[in-house]
């Protein structure tokens, strides 16, 4: 133990540092390499990659090239490269390094494909892994490399002493065969009720050259393009279209996809106008529908969505979208502020009925400055075609701080006069009966008159007289119907108004016979007396019939007196 110690002590520290190192230096020599990184010219060309693919196994190695998958379906697979040799020898301990991209993800492979026979065959040089179908798949940036001598195994620690430049071959990238997975994209632009349609087919897999039929409605039809890449307009919404693609070997597969119309490209922009004094404005533009995101190009080079401090003039930008849509605007600032105010409509013409007077709205005016200096009115009014009626229009106008004045907007409202004139004196107020000897009040009565009002324009009456109508009993009594109607200026006409005169005779005749007048005192013999007597009437007088000839005897019998038989009286 103690010699031991003692010639740890006589170890040079030095010495040992320097161990460490070429140890270190041993370890990286012999570790694995990117055989790329070499600096190889690779002179040999005896053997080629005729192609790499997918199969299903990793026994046999068959190919799927010449099947259909269905987009987004996942299955394990591997990966196989076909060779051909026109060495008479075989080669050992083959490595091949290359960069593997599976839908623009890379992975650096390092496989050893050990010994290759002369002529063609195959090899597996990645798998399983699950693949989606339609993704894309390359091999890139290969380099193979290998030993003649089957005795000279580089083993796992190769590095870039283990291979020569006559012991290699670069060889081409190469995308790697696959079922056929028929697939498109789109980009749509819609533009009023027309969506322009361009699409792209992206089918991969199979054997190429491909031929294609599109149905753009999905109804079954004959092919409407057969381009790889068509346009198509829409003119009604809810379509779907279909892609059917046949390979070089008689292979087909289709795919649809429903075809969403994007809202339309539309622009909307506010800016202010230079002021009266000059100066420059700012252009703030909304873009509004399409698929964002938004390029833009003004027609002064510049790309951004808005412009400051821009001069008075017409600025016009092209908006893109996502889809490669596009959409113009064009932008004009005024220099001095040429624009007018505008004033916010007003109510619409209406009427009235005097003597209701007119009531306007209070306008209202906005600028594109901020400021309207002035709002004023002026009225007119117009003459109706009768007394109390009018047209009455009120123009406004406003004015900005550049003295631009607005076009003007008027109200106009209009006074009619629809009601008919109102009698003052009541109803019956008129009416009056009287003995049909009344005569002075009778003419008092006929010279009445009601009274009535309008409230717009001055009333004129028209008086209808009515004839006297006797009564069935006493043709000195009955009525007089007057009856009246007024009228203001407009024509409109009262109600009715009515005045009924009653006559009525209650005043019996007088005698002017006197009493006792007829009496007489005759002979018995004298017959003739008698017979005078006997047909004497007395006349009576009434003061509303001139003639009273109705008057009803009633002649007595001979009363005898008492003392004589011839003697007596007639009653």
């Amino acid at each position: 133990m103690k010699n031991i110690t003692s010639s740890l002590k006589n170890i040079n520290i030095k010495g040992v540092f320097i161990a460490l190192l070429l140890i270190f230096n041993v370890h990286n020599s012999f570790s694995q390499v990117d055989l790329r990184t070499c600096g190889f010219a690779c002179t040999s060309n005896n053997y080629t990659l005729t192609d790499v693919y997918l199969s299903l196994s990793d026994v046999n190695g068959t190919p799927i090239t010449n099947t259909t998958c269905t987009i987004g379906q996942v299955q394990p697979v591997y990966i196989y490269l076909n060779y051909s040799s026109n060495s008479n020898s075989s080669i050992h301990f083959t490595r091949l390094n290359s960069d593997l991209t599976i839908n623009g993800v890379t992975t650096f492979l390092n496989v050893l494909l050990g010994d290759i026979m002369p002529g063609s065959n195959k090899k597996l040089i990645y798998g399983p892994f699950n693949w989606v179908c339609g993704q894309e798949l390359s091999l890139s940036n290969t380099i193979i490399a290998w030993k003649t001598n089957s005795n000279n195994d580089p083993g796992p620690n190769y590095n870039c002493g283990s291979f020569t430049n006559s012991q290699c071959d670069f060889t081409n990238s190469f995308t790697i065969s696959k079922p056929l997975a028929v697939q498109f994209t789109y980009k749509a632009c819609k533009v009023g009720t027309n969506t322009t349609v361009v699409f792209n087919s992206t089918t991969n897999g199979g054997k190429t050259p491909y031929t294609y039929a599109w149905d753009f409605k999905n109804d079954g039809g004959p092919a409407d393009s057969t381009s790889p890449n068509p346009t198509y307009t829409y003119t009604t919404s809810n379509n779907t279209a279909r892609l059917t693609v046949t390979d070089s070997q008689g292979i087909s597969n289709f795919y649809t996809l429903p075809i969403i119309e994007p809202a339309e490209l539309t622009l909307s922009e506010s800016h202010t106008n230079v002021g009266c004094s000059g100066g420059t404005s700012t252009i703030i533009l909304t873009p509004a529908g399409g698929t964002p995101s938004y390029t833009y190009l003004w027609n002064t080079g510049a790309t951004s969505k808005d412009l400051t401090n821009v001069a008075p003039g017409t600025y016009t930008v092209t908006v893109t979208d996502a889809n490669n849509c596009t959409k113009q605007l064009s932008v004009t600032i005024s220099s001095g502020d040429l624009i007018k105010p505008i004033i916010d409509p007003l109510p619409a013409p209406s009427s009235i009925n005097c003597p209701d007077t007119p009531i306007f709205a209070q306008a209202t005016a906005t600028d594109n400055s901020g400021t309207v200096a002035s709002l004023t009115y002026v009225d007119l009014n117009t003459p109706g075609s009768c007394v109390g009626t009018y047209s009455l229009t009120r123009t406004w106008t406003a004015k900005d701080a550049c003295n631009n004045e607005s076009l003007p907007v008027s109200q106009t409202i209009t006074v009619t006069d629809n009601t008919a004139p109102t009698w003052t004196t009541l109803a019956t107020s008129l009416d009056v009966t009287l003995e049909c000897s009344n005569s002075a009040d009778l003419t008092t009565a006929q010279n009445q008159a009601p009274q009535a009002t309008d409230t717009c324009s001055s009333v004129t009456y028209t008086k209808t007289s009515g004839a006297f109508v006797p009564s069935l009993l006493c043709v000195n009594a009955g009525t007089y119907t007057n009856t009246w109607v007024s009228k203001d200026d407009c024509g409109n006409t009262s109600d009715v108004f009515t005045q009924i005169i009653t006559i009525e005779d209650t005043t019996a005749p007088k005698w002017t016979t006197a009493a006792t007048a007829l009496n007489v005192t005759l002979e018995c013999s004298d017959t003739q007396g008698l017979a005078n007597a006997q047909t004497a009437l007395p006349i009576a007088a009434d003061l509303c019939d001139t003639d009273v000839s109705n008057i009803i005897k009633v002649s007595g019998s001979f009363t005898a007196s008492s003392g004589c038989g011839n003697a007596g009286t007639y009653t």
